[in-house]
């Protein structure tokens, strides 16, 4: 018997000649039995390869007259005799093989294996002119079908749901996991598959494509290539116990090789935390998990080896089913998977991490002395003792389609004074952009040749009393003919002679306005065409209204508004666009900016294209430190103070029977580069003596979220010391002695937590029946 158990180890591992020559020398020494000549023949059949061999037939023969007169027994030997013959082609004596299988099944009752055989006997008829391949197909076909004739869903698949053996079936089990099923029957095919039939083994060697999905007693083709709702749809119309979407735990891919009551002990800790391990494992018992652990120690247990796992899944941030990572969920504060697993490398730890303020400006963080966060530099409050400077320039030229350039000078006395966050906007009036037709719109805009805008359109309203359809010669005015009109352009019109004035005036009335914007339109303003005399002295005037002081006033003239001296809007092309990388340090800004040709009404001031440039910033003096001095001095004694503690103690207790109690210990994160960090943690003896044979111990002791030690036994009870005559003593426990924790602390936070047993009862010390003190020491 152990030569036979050795035997099918042998071919179990793949070894199948080592298997073969174990038999050979069983067959020697004591012979083989039935069991012995179908194990010889499943080996000589494995060595061989996918087509078998001639000389496994002997040894089903032998095992036929070793069964006697027991049904069963035959008839599975039968069954693998009739395959192992329609392999070797021998399809006459398989036949007569298969129908003698088939008649004993149906004497052993067996109607499965009946219908299997008779799905072989037809498929006998069809293989003599097919390849070898082709009827091991056609036979794993025979088979599935009778296997799944039941209309029950069925995955073959090589290994199990919990151990698949290659990656199809793992991602055949991930995908099914992913629809939401609960359960169903699976057939492992792998070699050492138990689910096969005897002699049937080699099915397993088929070159068929693996996982395979039958529903309702039908292969689903390309399953696993199907939307997962699809493909829950589907199972659940074939009968497969499915869970309930709304109730699916947000794990994602924590999943992801955990059995399915580990997947439900993470939710738990996920919603209640480590601890009440009972509580949690009767939960498990109850939901069917019959796999998990039973007892708290033994969940408590099976936990410390899965929290490291976990831990690495937090820290990959794999996206939950609900489209968030663990770092961007809006309720990861309720979740208390970081706490359970200890220190995990969240995004505020990634050195390219954003801080909270980039996403939501309305967190309040504070330091460990309970101040709020310093602003960044990338916020404005940063530069409250700094002073705001605006610098801005007029932005125009004349015809359609025509390109209108300014220029700034951002920085004044660079030398003398430093600015930071510059913040570009361009702004332009609503000439002809109405974009009824959608090709009037700037062409594009260039920030120090750097192109910052394409084909935008501001979608702006024509000024009211430019409406050119209605009435030409009312907008200009009834002294203007029907013929000058068909001569003189709407430019002309509105031109303006003495541009250069014009344009000296507004700078004047500028904050900061940029010289070379004066020079660029009164050379644009020249090169225009020649005025009508009418509109000539209708712009003089116009002109010397606004040199008054008026903003923009509009006199009617022939019962219309001229649309050169509206009040006109001006529309946001670009607005606070940071300049760090398009400006230099000298400050030099240059805007240029083109609208398309199409953009032929409506001008103001003669301009198609008009607007205003303007650059806000902060700016101080250059701060310059004085000179340092060196004087000589005698010999000073100094006395080194620490003003950042390097060193505390913390008093902890709690009051129930089972209960908790933690302490957090700080120390200034400043003073602890390159220092060696201990903790000491004492407590008072109380119910510890477990005289009673009751378990009265420590359960845990956790440092820094993580455990440290356990099951402590201090072993006294003062009380009962005392009622026997000892007067009462409050001895101490130590717990941890001056153990090095340095790598424990975070951010200068060490947090200490110790548990109690639940039959730690009686003796409190001032009604803690758990009291004691850590003191953390850095040196």
């Amino acid at each position: 018997m152990d030569e036979l158990a050795s035997a099918q180890n042998l071919l179990s591992e793949g070894d199948a000649q080592a298997a073969v020559e174990c038999l050979e020398r069983v067959s020697k020494s004591s012979g083989l039995g039935l069991d012995g000549h179908l194990l010889m023949a499943e080996a000589l059949w494995t060595r061989a390869g996918p087509g078998g061999t001639e000389a496994a037939l002997p040894h089903y023969e032998a095992a036929l007259t070793l069964a006697g007169s027991d049904v069963s027994k035959k008839a599975t030997v039968s069954l693998g005799y009739g395959f192992a013959l329609l392999q070797l082609k021998h399809l006459p004596r398989a036949r007569q093989e298969l129908l003698k299988a088939r008649s004993l099944a149906e004497e052993d009752g067996n109607a499965a294996a009946a219908q299997f055989v008779d799905s072989l006997l037809q498929n006998t008829e069809s293989t003599e002119a097919a390849t070898l391949d082709d009827a091991a197909k056609a036979t794993w076909l025979a088979f599935a079908g009778a296997y799944a004739n039941d209309e029950r869903p069925v995955l073959f698949m090589r290994g199990t749901i919990h151990e698949p053996l290659d990656a199809a079936s793992a991602h055949g089990v991930e995908k099914l996991r992913a629809s939401g099923a609960k359960s169903m029957k699976v057939v492992d095919l792998s070699e050492t598959g138990p689910d096969l039939p005897g002699g049937l083994q080699t099915l397993a060697d088929v070159g068929i494509e693996l996982p395979q999905l039958y529903l309702k007693g039908a292969a689903v083709e390309h399953w696993m290539g199907l939307e997962t709702g699809e493909l829950r749809r589907r199972l659940e119309d074939s009968g497969v116990a499915m869970k309930d979407p709304d109730s699916e735990p947000c794990h994602g891919t924590f999943s992801d090789g955990l059995a399915d009551w580990e997947v439900a002990l993470v939710e738990m800790i996920s919603v209640s935390g480590p601890g009440d391990w009972e509580e949690k494992a009767k939960a498990l018992t109850k939901k069917g998990f019959e796999d998990a652990p039973k007892t708290a120690g033994l969940l408590e247990e099976a936990w410390q080896k899965l929290a490291p796992s976990i831990k690495t899944k937090l820290e990959s941030q794999p996206e939950m089913p609900c489209g968030h990572s663990c770092n961007t969920c809006p309720t990861k504060h309720d979740c208390q998977l970081h706490d359970a697993v200890g220190h995990v490398r969240d995004i505020e730890d990634r050195e390219d991490g954003k801080e909270a303020a980039w996403f939501d400006t309305g967190t309040d963080q504070y330091d460990l002395f309970g101040r709020p966060r310093a602003p960044t530099p990338d916020s404005p409050k940063f530069y409250v003792e700094w002073s705001k400077v605006s610098r801005t320039a007029e932005w125009s030229c004349g015809p359609p389609g025509c390109v209108a350039d300014a220029s700034l000078k951002v920085f004044e006395n660079a030398s003398e004074m430093e600015y930071k966050m510059c913040l570009l906007s361009v702004s332009v009036h609503a000439t002809d952009f109405d974009d009824t037709y959608g090709r009037e719109k700037i062409e594009w805009i260039l920030i120090n040749d750097k192109e910052a805008l394409r084909d935008f359109s501001p979608q702006a309203p024509k000024p009211k009393g430019c409406e050119t359809d209605d009435n030409p010669a009312a907008l200009h005015g009834t002294t203007v003919t029907e013929q000058q009109l068909s001569n003189v352009s709407l430019l002309a019109t509105h031109a303006e002679p003495d541009s250069k004035k014009s344009h000296a005036s507004k700078q004047a009335g500028t904050k900061e306005t940029a010289p070379d914007a004066k020079s660029d339109s009164t050379s644009k303003q020249a090169g225009k065409k020649e005025t009508a005399p009418e509109a000539k002295s209708d712009s003089k005037k116009d002109h010397a209204s606004k040199q008054a002081g008026t903003k923009a006033s509009a006199p009617v003239s022939g019962g219309r508004t001229n649309a050169s001296l509206l009040d006109v809007p001006l529309y946001p092309c670009i607005r606070d666009l940071p300049l760090e990388g398009l400006i230099d340090q000298n400050g030099e800004l240059r805007i240029s900016g083109k609208i398309s040709p199409s953009v032929d009404e409506c001008p103001v001031n003669g301009n198609h294209l008009s607007g205003v440039v303007s650059v806000t910033c902060f700016a101080r003096p250059i701060v310059t430190l004085p000179p340092t001095t060196t004087t000589t001095t005698g010999t000073v004694t100094t006395t080194t103070v620490h003003d950042f503690p390097v060193q505390d103690s913390k008093h902890f207790w709690c009051e129930e029977p089972g209960c908790t109690a933690t302490t957090i210990l700080m120390l200034d994160i400043f003073n602890m580069t390159s220092r060696k960090c201990t903790l000491t943690v004492r407590i008072n003896q109380t119910d510890f003596d477990e005289n009673d044979g009751t378990t009265e111990r420590l359960e845990w002791i956790k440092v820094g979220g993580s455990n440290v030690t356990g099951n402590l036994k201090p072993g006294k009870n003062p009380c009962r010391e005392a009622a026997s005559g000892t007067p009462r003593q409050y001895v101490n426990f130590t717990v941890l002695d001056e153990q090095d924790v340095a790598d424990r602390i975070t951010n200068g936070i060490l947090p200490v937590s110790i548990k109690i047993s639940d039959m730690v009862d009686e003796c409190s010390v001032d009604g803690h029946l758990l009291d004691g003190q850590a003191d953390l020491s850095c040196s």
